[in-house]
């Protein structure tokens, strides 16, 4: 019998010790006599002693241990040579108990250090919020619109640029760039192809609905009045990748507009930024070269009365066709979007209409301002626009 208790102590301290590797306390591994069972739990009370005193001196911490190993001794019989098994298994519970506390503490202070240290490599996302210079967010928020028509041999192709202005895909840009989107079905004889895509992200592209486009400017389109850019706006929704495998983003990046009033002033630094494109059978397989230029605010203009409706800009190379739609940007906001242009001495200048007004005629057409337009239950708006209004505007198309 003494022979099998011994065993079993030998055993059990086996188990302990490889407890106290854990710890860093590498003991011999032997049989306990009534010696060795007092030597050994004076060696290990020291070796604990010599680790924490150590972690409490070094120089460089990120936290402190300061926790005191309750840790019961190891009571050897001497009786027959045999060993008390119940003070053995206090300790090792003791000594697993402390495992735990310092579990506890070291990996959390760890986690911090490490997410204060090392910066997250993901793509980051663009928030309205967030004060980054324009010239950074242009390329992420300015789109190019690309429509294409074949008949037989021939393919008619109409081009121009977008803003994104919502998370949620909606883009602002002209009428007269978003009117092919009235034939974008393929059920219709002449039915134009269109799709969205941006210079940085060449292999992925868009497709789109229309949101919103004035029955007005439908209507009246080829008047003088249209000429000035007048009700020439329009938005579209994404709604899906022209890649199908491929998903849409579930949030897309945008940039906030300011349609307060006054907020373009004569004489203002601004930033302008198009996809002026040549119209050229390459515009199919690529999407033209994003062009952004600063330039300053030469005059503006009214419709009616005291509004600031119509912003004029300097010469810029943006100034030409395929910017139609492009956006006017100042202090990391969109104020204005593209619609005409003025001859100029060595380069055009732009017309675009502003936010305010902008914001302005929605709401008179639809009683709701361009924010509180964009926002809520915008695939229902599109499929509602889509299904009401866009057979009754399909009788003004003249591509």
């Amino acid at each position: 019998m003494p022979f099998l208790i011994r065993l079993i102590a030998s055993r059990i301290l086996i188990a302990s010790t490889a407890v106290l590797s854990f710890l860093g306390i590498n003991p011999e591994v032997v049989v306990l006599n009534d010696e060795d069972a007092n030597v050994a739990a004076e060696e290990r009370k020291d070796l604990i002693a010599d680790i924490l005193e150590k972690k409490e001196g070094k120089e460089e911490r990120d936290y402190d241990i300061n926790i005191p190993l309750n840790v019961p001794d190891i009571d050897p019989s001497i009786d027959s040579g045999q060993v008390d098994l119940s003070s053995i298994t206090d300790r090792i519970d003791a000594i697993r108990n402390e495992i735990d506390k310092l579990s506890r503490i070291v990996p959390e202070q760890n986690e911090v250090v490490v997410q204060d240290e090392v910066p997250s490599i993901d793509s980051p996302q663009i928030d309205s919020e967030q004060v980054i210079p324009t010239s950074s967010r242009i390329k992420n928020v300015v789109v190019n619109i690309v429509c294409q028509n074949r008949n037989g041999n021939k393919i008619s192709l109409a081009t121009g640029s977008g803003v994104l202005i919502s998370s949620n895909g909606v883009v602002l840009t002209n009428a007269h760039v978003a009117q092919p989107y009235l034939l974008n079905n393929p059920n219709l004889s002449n039915y134009m192809n269109c799709s969205i895509v941006q210079e940085n992200i060449p292999t992925v592209g868009y497709k789109a609905e229309l949101l919103f486009i004035s029955e007005e400017w439908m209507r009246e389109k080829s008047s003088s009045s249209v000429g000035t850019g007048e009700l020439d706006y329009a938005l579209l929704l994404i709604t899906a990748n022209t890649n199908p495998t491929l998903r849409l983003p579930l949030r897309f990046p945008f940039i906030s507009f300011d349609s307060s009033e006054g907020v373009a002033e004569k004489g203002d630094n601004i930033t302008v930024a198009g996809y002026p494109g040549t119209g050229s059978i390459f515009s199919l397989s690529r999407p033209s070269s994003l062009v952004v230029d600063n330039t300053f605010i030469d005059d503006v203009f009214t419709f009616s009365r005291n509004t600031t409706d119509l912003i004029s800009t300097g010469e810029t190379p943006v100034a030409n066709r395929g910017s139609s739609g492009g956006g006017i940007f100042e202090n990391n906001k969109l104020i204005g979007t593209i619609v005409t242009t003025s001859p100029g001495i060595i380069h055009d200048s732009i017309n675009a209409l502003s936010l305010e007004y902008i914001s302005r005629d929605i709401k008179k057409q639809t009683g709701s301002t361009l924010q509180s337009f964009i926002s809520g239950n915008i695939i229902n708006k599109a499929r509602s626009f889509n299904e009401v209004v866009v057979p009754e505007l399909l009788r003004f198309v003249s591509i």
